[in-house]
């Protein structure tokens, strides 16, 4: 009798082993049906995000977001349960981003090319004969800069022997001509011309065309007393084009840098 309840306990201890086993196979295969479905769910959905980052990218890819490209754009939100007027203005906020962005590299740009050539111009003087009396600091930052200031870029002191001559530089660099030639803003050039008659000291301005601010293709070297008007045709900027390999010099009887 003993022995027949020791089996019967036996046998109810394995079957009850053999449940919570079962039980416990179908829980944690169910828990992981579960995360595989989650997972596939959130793959979805970084899908289609990415997407319509995609296609906003491309929509305002020349900096204007057409009617057939917003169209495009809520088509998309629609038949993927998203916000079609929310994606439209991302679009369009992207797109203020990108113009701002942009306008200030162009600025930066050409504002480090505007220094980088005014180093090189110094560099044009021999420190035996020149020094710098006065180097114009326009300070920017995140494209913004002193629209105007009074004085050219550098105030030069020549020297030979004991005799000593003040004339003044303005450095110009542009990466192309402009119609054909060189056009001072009207401002500047009337700004210069006072600042010549009222200090009584010669202004020249030095003309960098082409390659980069460092190493331009082309230098011109002009007197302000001698232009007329603020454009300059390129036939009457070659007459005044410099030799890059030579250094300046500057002729104190006639006031001539050359």
């Amino acid at each position: 009798m003993n022995f027949k309840l020791n089996k019967m306990s036996i046998i109810l201890i394995l079957a009850g082993i053999i449940c919570l086993g079962t039980g416990l196979f179908l829980l944690t295969k169910n828990k992981h049906a579960q995360e595989e479905n989650r997972i596939e769910q959130t793959l979805e959905i970084d899908d289609v995000i990415k997407l319509k980052d995609t296609l906003i990218n491309l929509a305002i890819a020349d900096g204007v977001l057409t009617e057939n490209e917003k169209n495009e754009l809520i088509s998309f939100a629609n038949k993927n349960s998203l916000d079609g007027e929310a994606i439209i203005s991302e679009a369009e906020e992207r797109i203020k981003v990108l113009s701002t962005k942009n306008e200030v590299e162009k600025i930066d740009y050409s504002q480090k090319n505007g220094i980088d050539f005014e180093k090189y111009v110094v560099e044009k003087f021999n420190r035996k004969y020149f020094s710098i009396k006065k180097w114009r600091g326009d300070k920017y930052i995140n494209g913004r800069y002193a629209e105007d200031t009074p004085e050219p870029d550098l105030l030069i002191e020549f020297k030979l022997g004991e005799s000593k001559f003040i004339f003044a530089v303005e450095c110009k660099w542009r990466q192309h001509y402009y119609k054909g030639g060189f056009e001072f803003s009207q401002k500047d050039f009337e700004k210069y011309k006072q600042y010549e008659i009222e200090t009584n000291t010669p202004v020249f301005t030095v003309i960098g065309m082409g390659g980069t601010g460092k190493n331009p293709d082309h230098l011109y070297i002009l007197n302000f007393r001698n232009i007329e008007y603020s454009y300059i045709k390129i036939d009457t900027l070659s007459r005044f084009e410099k030799d890059k390999t030579h250094n300046f010099f500057y002729d104190s009887k006639n006031k001539e840098l050359r």
